[in-house]
């Protein structure tokens, strides 16, 4: 069996504990500081560092943690969920590219950064659970 790099056990909850509040940060700050009347601040970009380079440690974190059982399996599943998101996101970058244009394109492709890292946590998460419900019954 091929050794994959991966983190240990508990970085998954270390990285949603991260990913979550650099999460809601990032919101915040496009959502509500994006569109607010501009005011001085001394360190303008560092509250978007912060945001930026929490969620994405984050969902490395998350994504890339051993399972309780790693075994050839579940790397397959790894590998299934993988493509699967990175075939996602391409068509999303496809689709991007033929109907959005200017600067709400330049955030779409800032957006698909983490839509990659969310789309193969969920399909490979959507994966363990439906092998864990085959194996209960």
């Amino acid at each position: 069996m091929k050794n994959l790099w991966l983190l240990p056990a508990w970085c998954r909850k270390a990285g949603w504990a991260l990913f979550t509040p650099c999460a809601i940060l990032g919101l915040y700050l496009i959502f509500v500081e994006f569109y607010s009347p501009m005011e001085f601040e001394f360190y303008p970009a560092l509250k978007a560092n912060i945001a930026i380079i929490g969620t994405l440690i984050g969902l490395y974190m998350v994504a890339f943690s051993k399972e309780k059982v790693e075994d050839e399996f579940v790397n397959s599943l790894r590998a299934d969920a993988m493509i699967k998101a990175f075939i996602l996101n391409s068509i999303i970058i496809v689709l991007g590219s033929l109907t959005v244009y200017g600067l709400p394109y330049v955030y779409m492709l800032s957006i698909t950064q983490y839509f990659v890292l969310l789309a193969y946590i969920i399909i490979f998460r959507y994966n363990m659970y439906k092998y864990s419900c085959k194996n209960e019954e």
